[in-house]
């Protein structure tokens, strides 16, 4: 009998117990096929041991259940649900913005339009009318406040900020940021400019003419504000929604990886016995070297 690998000759006893072990075979090797052992005895316990030590890996979890680990269903899911929450509160936004930038518009024409019933007492006051022209004023100054009431007053039906005194119009943005916007009376009543007498009280009605101008000008700079912090909010939901939407994309691009997974995970059993048979040799090699000892 030649030498074993390893260079020194085994002591008969070991040799024959081998031998009586495994019908005259000195624990046979697998081929490079990885083949399996011939004797079952021998690889049995040894397999079907790794088998379950290796079912039993947070590995093969791993790759069984790839979503659940990764998150994947659940993150889609909740971007989803953020992404929703955004449109909603974006809109919410979107709607307190059109409300202010409408009443800014009205209020410009409403100044716009005090301004020249401003115009028409101050050219009263001067003496320079002719009782025509004088007549004509108090006739225009008469149709200026009707037009103020229809700005003021708004559609019907519709939100609006001009059309009575100490409302309230909420927007909400968050649980944590609500825009309240409190409404002004700018009817010509409330300005106090309806009825105005610039044919015998012409320095009168300049003089109110000239409060309701600074109570329009004080009241633009308000909504003004509140533009801002909604503008301010638009842009933050902006940047949450690109954010969102970047990240939804960069999730949805794994789904290739999580194919591989999933082919990897059936393919695990194959790889499995690749493994197992690949340990059974190095086990017959262990064991050889050992009996050469």
């Amino acid at each position: 009998m030649g030498r074993l690998a390893g260079g020194d000759k085994p002591s008969r006893r070991r040799i024959k117990a081998a031998r009586r072990e495994g019908n005259g075979a000195v624990f046979p090797v697998a081929n490079n096929s990885y083949s399996i052992l011939n004797d079952p005895r021998v690889l049995n316990g040894v397999y079907d041991g790794l088998g379950i030590r290796i079912q039993g890996t947070i590995a093969g979890m791993f790759l069984e259940n790839a979503d659940a680990f990764t998150g994947y269903s659940l993150a889609v899911s909740s971007i989803q649900s953020f992404l929703e929450d955004n449109r909603a509160k974006t809109q919410n936004v979107s709607a307190g913005l059109a409300l202010v930038q409408d009443n800014q518009d009205k209020l410009s024409d409403i100044h716009a339009k005090v301004a020249e019933i401003e115009t028409l007492a101050e050219s009263a006051a001067g003496g320079s009318l002719s009782p025509t022209e004088l007549a004509e004023a108090q006739d225009r100054v008469g149709q200026l406040a009707l037009e103020i009431d229809q700005l003021a007053q708004g559609t019907f039906g519709q939100p609006h900020l001009l059309r009575e005194e100490g409302g309230q119009e909420s927007i909400v943005v968050s649980s944590a940021l609500t825009v309240t916007i409190e409404t002004h009376d700018m009817t010509a009543e409330g300005l106090g400019v309806k009825g105005l007498d610039v044919v015998n009280d012409a320095a009168g009605a300049i003089q109110a003419a000239q409060g309701a101008l600074e109570e329009i000008d004080t009241y633009r700079i308000y909504l003004d504000t509140k533009a801002d912090t909604l503008d301010a909010a638009a842009t933050a939901l902006d940047i949450q929604r690109t954010s969102l939407e970047a990240t939804q994309s960069a999730i949805e691009s794994t789904e290739p990886a999580m194919a591989v997974v999933s082919m990897l995970a059936g393919l695990a059993p194959t790889q499995a016995g690749i493994f197992l048979a690949a340990q059974a040799n190095t086990t017959s090699d262990t064991v050889l070297a050992l009996l050469s000892d």
